[in-house]
Parts: C-alpha cells; structure tokens; sequence
C-alpha cells in the first residue's frame, strides 16, 4: 500500500549512468546526450488514459492508468484531479499491472496542496535481468483504489470525472513517461468517467497479492432498491487457477438479518459455483428481509485458494454467468414475490509472481557462505529484518525457517552435510512454492 502525504514535489527527472563500449566515443557520447535530455521527445499519437467504470453509492472502484508509447519505458510521472467531494482515495498501487512484475526502484504517490495526486514509479536498474516495458502495447501502470461518498454531496445518477494533469504541483510536474534514454512527452492524456448506478447490482470485490498455495475470502457485495427476500448467483471462475474451498454467510448483512436457507453447488472441475438464498424459510415466516440500507453492502463471502500461476497472467477473474446447472440458476433478487436481474460486475484477483532467488543467499551477495549463517542468526534468533526474499533462509526447503536451516547450512559448508536444496547453485524461481515470500 502507498500512503498519501502532502508535501512538496520532489524533483521529477532522473540521472542515468551511460555505458558505452566504445570508449573513444565516450566524450561525444555524453556531450549528446546532455543536449536530448534537456528536450524530451514526443511520443505521436501515443499517452496516458484512464479506466472508465461504474460504482455504487459508499462503494469501492478501481481505475486503472494504462499507457501507449513507441518506445520501450521504463516509469513514469503524471498528476490526477478527483472530486474530493464524491470520492475518497484509499489506496495507490502497483496490483495487477505489468509494472508490478517489476523491480521498483522508487514508488512515490502523494497529494498536493491542492490535493492533486502525483504518482511517479520507476524500475530499478542494479538488477541486469531487468527489461523496459515494450512499445505498441496497452499497458497498466498503476492501480487507484477509490471509496464513493454515500451521496450527500451529490446528485443520484451522477458522474464523475478523474483527470489526468500536465504540470500538477509546484513546483510542477510534468506528464512524462521514462525511457533509458530520453523521457517521452505523452501526447494523449485520456480521462475516465465514473458513472453512480442507483439500481439493483452486485459485484465482486478485487483481492490482491496472491500467491500459489494461499487462500482469499471474496466478499461479494450488492445494492438494492428494494428490501429482498432473497437471491441467488451463478458465477464463474478458471478452475486452472483457483479453487473454491466454501461458500457462506459469516460477517454479511445477509447473516446479520437472519437468512435461514443458503444452498451453494460448488463445481470446481467446471469453474462454476451456483447458490440460491432466501431469507425467511422457518417458522413463525416473520418476512424477514434484507433492507434497503442506501449503500453497497457484503451478500456473502467465497473462500477460495490459488491453485496455479499462469507466468504471463497479472490475475484471474472471478465473473458472473448468464446461467449455470439444469435446472438453470441465474442471477436474480427476489422482491416482492418476483424475481428481478441485478446489473453485475465482476472482480479481479491479482497475483504476486516468486522472484528468482539462490537458496541460502540470505545476504543478497550473489554467493552462499557463512556469512549468510550469521544473517540467519539474526534473522531468525535475534529477531533481526528478514531479508526480501524468506525463501532464501529456507535452506532445506521445508517451507519453514528456523535453527535447522542455519545448521543444514553449517554442515554443508563445513562438515559434507547435505546439499541445499534447488534453486542452489543457480538462480531460479522456487520449484516447490510454499507461503514463504520472496518479493522485492
């Protein structure tokens, strides 16, 4: 999460080390250099837009920045306005975007005394595998985190508008995308609307930063015009991916109102899950219902767990069907003694990809001694900082860390213990994933 603070913007463009082979050019080099740093260039027909959605009174949305550019890029900087009086920002992040499969040298997000946000991301370029985003691709830079108003400042059936800003802050800060070479002056800056919907709708909400082997809760939430007697889903998911563990009630107003009958059909060979709810089934049949509460609301919750990671995927969608099962259940609210269908929207779940790491390289050093022995020491007995891949203290690959993985690590180096366990001796992904992290 990026905390939001105002205060002066820092200075906004970078210094880069110029390597050249040949060293005889080297004086030109950097004389021209110098001259096409001072004037960025301009990337034709290419920019910045913002994702358009739709959200609910006292709701969460998100909105993606996405870029285009000609030219690989390796960051960026760019200021946003939003109505502070309809929306709150809650959060700034690099969650299913492609620069979240990066190295980040530096993630700065903060409000202006005008309360524009500024964000500026940049790749960190001490690690060689690292590549610049390609050109002529549609790419996420960032996630916003947004939290509508319940309405009090605002009209039903408003919309909002989030801009992009040239120039935001003073001192300002321009729009500009990185690039190893030149900054790239975007040519485009693309709004989003945000349009209030004031009629029967559910949603799934997004879950974040998930890794094979961990489990979520998906809140699936709603709004209704109407109190409701009950309702029920069809929803649809990749079973490749995800698992569904359970289905139930616990922390939602459909619990908190006392509904009585909850029936899920779970079918995680197909990827599908179907539920019908109602709330009054028992005696004395009192009509019980969930009320019109004016804002969006927790209907129930999925508990799912991250089967698999597709390398190239920055998440997996979790979407509502027209219809699963014979008989057939669709998405339906039940007012009234009739049936009505909800607009719907579907959620994201984003993962973390494990980075590459040498187990036992505790340090960071690129090599596996006793040095490493004496990290762990502290790490692990002294409760000193964990480094920022655990992996590498997991030395006999338990998915644990402890005081046997420092003496594994002893008795390999100095008594012909047994090896450590792959990735060792070369850097690779871990190819028996656990809970432990490993995450720059």
């Amino acid at each position: 999460m990026q905390t939001l603070n105002s205060r002066p913007v820092q200075g906004s463009l970078r210094q880069r080390s110029i390597n050249r082979a040949f060293t005889s050019l080297m004086v030109l080099a950097l004389a021209w250099i110098s001259v096409t740093w001072a004037s960025p260039v301009n990337a034709q027909g290419n920019g910045f837009s913002l994702t358009s959605g739709e959200a609910i009174r006292g709701g969460k949305f998100s909105v993606f920045l996405e870029a285009r550019s000609d030219v690989p890029i390796t960051g960026f900087q760019v200021g946003i306005d939003f109505p502070t009086n309809a929306m709150e920002l809650k959060e700034v992040s690099l969650h299913d975007t492609h620069l979240g499969r990066k190295k980040i040298k530096t993630f700065d997000a903060f409000l202006t005394n005008d309360q524009k946000l500024i964000v500026q991301v940049e790749q960190d370029y001490t690690y060689p595998e690292e590549t610049a985003l390609p050109p002529n691709q549609r790419l996420r830079l960032v996630r916003l985190d947004f939290k509508l108003g319940l309405g009090f400042d605002f009209d039903p059936n408003s919309i909002f508008d989030i801009r992009l800003v040239n120039d935001a802050g003073d001192p300002q800060v321009p729009a500009l995308m990185y690039n190893e070479d030149q900054d790239v002056v975007p040519e485009i800056l693309s709004d989003a609307t945000i349009a209030v919907v004031e009629e029967n709708f559910i949603k799934v909400q997004n879950a974040d930063a998930l890794r094979v082997g961990s489990t979520a809760s998906v809140e699936i939430a709603g709004y209704n015009v109407d109190p409701l007697q009950g309702f029920s889903m069809a929803i649809g998911f990749d079973p490749t991916s995800l698992g569904v563990l359970d289905v139930h009630l616990e922390g939602t107003i459909t619990d908190a109102t006392g509904a009585e009958y909850l029936a899920p059909i779970i079918d995680n060979e197909n990827g599908t899950v179907s539920l019908g709810v109602q709330l009054d089934t028992l005696p004395p049949f009192d009509n019980q219902q969930i009320p019109v509460v004016g804002f969006e609301v927790p209907l129930l919750i999925m508990d799912v767990e991250v089967l698999a990671v597709d390398p190239s995927a920055l998440g997996t969608e979790i979407k509502f069907l027209a219809g699963v099962g014979q008989p057939e259940i669709r998405n339906t609210f039940v007012v009234s003694n009739l049936s009505f269908p909800p607009r719907t929207q579907s959620g994201r779940l984003s993962f973390i990809h494990e980075d590459a790491f040498l187990r036992g390289d505790v340090n960071d050093d690129g090599m596996v001694d006793m040095s490493d022995s004496v990290a762990m020491l502290i790490w692990v007995v002294l409760s000193g900082e964990p480094p920022a891949c655990q992996k590498t203290g997991d030395v006999d690959d338990s998915g644990l860390v402890n005081m046997n993985d420092i003496l594994h690590l002893l008795f390999y180096l100095f008594r012909g213990g047994e090896i450590v366990a792959p990735p060792f001796p070369n850097v690779d992904v871990d190819p028996t994933p656990d809970e432990l992290f490993c995450h720059s």
